[in-house]
């Protein structure tokens, strides 16, 4: 009865989002299938959607992980544990300690909130012309589960969906039971920008042996 209720609430976020639910395309344990495409593309997984009984049932994990969701099974409690991570990032030249709460640097971020920040973040930007680039992120990671153990690692995608930069997975780091985030910086060294379009910048976290993209951050090259 559980896994019908999380099933179903998932069907109610697809609706909310915008996915559409095709016409029935094949069959699967007896059940009409459906395709699922989001954004104008079709879902694919090992398992299929069904049209159960007038209502579409997805497979929790494949669409919990679009929307940049971790996904885990409690079988103990034989529950399903959602969780949407927050992550924010800044690119910029250079990043360092500043001298004194006064000198703070105050900045917006992509939703359009003021934060205070007692770090210097040098020259902060958000696209680049065609070239080759060396940089700095800045992240901030909120929306975690005390207690648990979090490797992570960013991927840089060019227009066309080819990876043209990826950093090595970080070591695990195993947040304190009252810690929900963290923040920190990574360097790309040498990154080509080769074409003009938009860039995408993947936050990983990863999950078994695979990774899963929690953030994702369109840049544009002009």
């Amino acid at each position: 009865m559980k896994k019908y209720i999380l099933t179903t609430a998932i069907v109610f976020v697809i609706s909310a989002c915008s996915i559409y639910s095709a016409e029935t395309a094949g069959e699967f344990n007896g059940f009409p299938t459906v395709n699922i495409n989001y954004n104008g593309e079709k879902v694919k997984g090992d398992i299929p959607a069904v049209n159960f009984y007038g209502n579409t049932m997805v497979p929790i994990r494949g669409i919990s992980e679009i929307f940049g969701a971790l996904v885990e099974w409690n079988g103990a409690e034989s529950t399903v544990e959602i969780k949407k991570p927050h992550i924010d990032m800044i690119l910029c030249d250079y990043y360092g300690e500043a001298s004194s709460f006064e000198n703070a640097v105050e900045i917006e971020d992509s939703y359009g909130r003021s934060l205070i920040v007692d770090k210097i973040i040098g020259n902060p930007f958000s696209k680049f012309e065609v070239g080759t680039y060396t940089f700095n992120a800045y992240f901030d990671v909120s929306g975690l589960e005390g207690g648990k153990e979090y490797v992570d690692r960013v991927m840089i995608v060019d227009p066309e969906g080819n990876v043209i930069y990826n950093t090595t997975e970080s070591q695990p780091y195993t947040l304190d039971k009252e810690q929900t985030g963290y923040i920190y910086t990574l360097g790309f060294e040498s990154v080509l920008f080769g074409r003009p379009g938009i860039y995408k910048f993947l936050f990983q976290f990863k999950r078994g042996e695979q990774f899963v993209t929690v953030y994702e951050r369109g840049v544009e090259v002009y």
